[in-house]
């Protein structure tokens, strides 16, 4: 995800009440020790799912997820 999405992706967040920050550096499965720019939030898959709506100019089309243990980050 590109820096500026991140950030927007942050701020709508943590205004709609979760926790969420930048995770710059993020290698997930399948990358190949390529790197992006991803947010760690406590926003479950489903609750991005009803925010889809509000929030997909902010999402890449086709964006990923990984678990993190209690957290999501989405890349």
């Amino acid at each position: 995800m590109e820096l500026y999405k991140a950030i927007e992706l942050v701020d709508y967040l943590q205004l709609q009440g979760y926790d969420a920050e930048l995770y710059k550096g993020y290698s997930g499965r399948g990358m190949y020790g390529n790197e992006t720019t991803g947010v760690t939030t406590d926003a479950r898959p489903y609750d991005m799912d009803e925010l889809e709506t509000d929030i997909e100019e902010i999402l890449p089309e086709g964006y990923r997820k990984d678990s993190m243990g209690l957290d999501y980050i989405y890349y």
